[in-house]
């Protein structure tokens, strides 16, 4: 975001900044995707277990208690 936001307001300094930035985005996106695949990974494959049993109980017991409840 804070690329985008610099980029914009300065248009003639466009021209040197891309050259600058494909040299440090290319190694920095090759090492940071490899972290953040790993950690996206880890995430996605635990949080939405855990959101699963979660919401699973619940509304049985929810429902368990509106049966008893009736």
């Amino acid at each position: 975001m804070m690329c985008r936001l610099q980029k914009q307001p300065q248009p003639p300094r466009a021209t040197t900044a891309p050259r600058e930035t494909k040299t440090w985005v290319t190694p920095v996106k090759k090492a940071k995707p490899a972290k953040q695949s790993t950690l996206k990974t880890v995430m996605m494959t635990k949080v939405p277990v855990a959101r699963k049993q979660s919401t699973k109980m619940p509304t049985r017991a929810s429902r368990m208690d509106a049966a008893n409840a009736r």
